[in-house]
């Protein structure tokens, strides 16, 4: 199981930039942590491939979740958000999803050796963007922000 890449000028790069918008499926729409780690299981093993074919450290350029119900599932896909019916897809403000979202993205590449870090989407320099009650993808006086926080907190050599 792996990527087979056959870009030729992946030898003049230093690092494998990935988009990181994985659709998570578990069985459960208000997944928890431990949930969303194991769906992240699946590419684990295609992306340690393609680090090591290219001997290449693999960063995330991009990898987000909004505060809204089964965000794991549909990271790239703020659309299915209705501002004016919470009823469409039950993707009202959900601040937990988001959170447990990245504690799993965190507490499933922190460690690996070939994982060189993440730039998570969104942060804006709108100091009213995010907080609680927005269901976008900010991270800003959320739950989602304490757990980066406990992240970067600790010693590191990686891009995060």
């Amino acid at each position: 199981m792996g990527i087979q890449c056959s870009i030729q000028w992946f030898n003049a790069i230093d690092k494998i930039g990935i988009d990181a918008y994985y659709h998570l499926q578990t069985s459960n729409d208000n997944a928890t942590v431990d949930e969303i780690v194991i769906a992240w299981q699946q590419f684990v093993p295609l992306l340690d491939n393609l680090a090591k074919q290219w001997n290449k450290p693999i960063i995330f350029v991009e990898i987000g979740y909004t505060s809204a119900y089964n965000t794991h599932a549909h990271p790239d896909h703020m659309e299915l958000l209705a501002y004016d019916d919470c009823s469409v897809w039950a993707l009202c403000v959900f601040l937990e999803e988001q959170a447990n979202s990245y504690e799993a993205a965190y507490i499933t590449f922190w460690n690996l050796e070939w994982f060189d870090g993440m730039f998570w989407w969104l942060w804006r320099t709108d100091p009213w963007d995010g907080h609680s009650s927005d269901s976008g993808f900010s991270p800003v006086g959320k739950p989602a922000e304490n757990v980066m926080t406990k992240w970067y907190s600790q010693k590191t050599n990686k891009s995060f």
